[in-house]
C-alpha cells in the first residue's frame, strides 16, 4: 500500500483501502517522515521547508484524524491505540544539519498532548516513542559532509 503522507486525499484513500482490505483498525503507528539532504538553514528553500512540514506535521495529523474517526467509540469504533514516533531531533534540533526536520518534530509532540486530553475518554491509548539513536538508515542515505 502506498501513500503520499503529505496529501490529505492520499491519506484518506489509504485508510479507506485499509478498511476494505483488513476491516476496522485498532492501532496506528505514526512513523512516516521525510528527511531531505543535510544542509544549513540559510541554504533551504521555502519549497523544501513546505514539503517537510506537509509530510512530517500535516501527514501524521491527518493519519491520526482518520484513525480516530474509525476507532472512536463515540463513532461506533472499538477504541484503539496511536503511537507517535518522534526522534531526539525534537529535543536537540539537529543544529546545522536538518533544522527543518527537527522543527517538524515538536508540533507532533504538542498535537499529541492536546489530543490525549480528550481521546482517552473515548477508549484510546496515545503514546509517544522517542528512539535514542538518530543515526538510522534514512540519515545515512542523505547525510553529506557539512560545508
Amino acid at each position: 500500500m502506498q501513500c503520499d503522507i503529505g496529501s490529505e486525499p492520499s491519506v484518506v484513500g489509504m485508510l479507506e483501502e485499509v478498511d476494505s482490505t483488513f476491516g476496522s483498525i485498532t492501532a496506528l503507528v505514526n512513523n512516516a517522515a521525510t528527511l531531505e539532504a543535510q544542509m544549513r538553514l540559510d541554504s533551504m528553500t521555502a519549497e523544501r521547508v513546505s514539503w517537510t512540514m506537509a509530510v512530517n506535521v500535516l501527514g501524521p495529523l491527518m493519519c491520526a484524524r482518520e484513525a480516530v474517526r474509525r476507532m472512536s467509540t463515540k463513532r461506533g469504533g472499538r477504541g484503539g491505540a496511536i503511537v507517535n514516533v518522534s526522534p531526539g531531533a525534537a529535543k536537540y534540533g539537529s543544529p546545522g544539519e536538518y533544522v527543518d526536520y527537527a522543527a517538524t518534530k515538536e508540533p507532533s509532540k504538542r498535537s499529541q498532548w492536546g489530543s490525549r486530553q480528550k481521546l482517552p475518554k473515548r477508549a484510546f491509548v496515545l503514546t509517544q516513542s522517542a528512539p535514542a539513536s538518530s543515526t538510522q538508515n534514512c540519515t545515512r542515505k542523505v547525510r553529506a559532509p557539512a560545508s
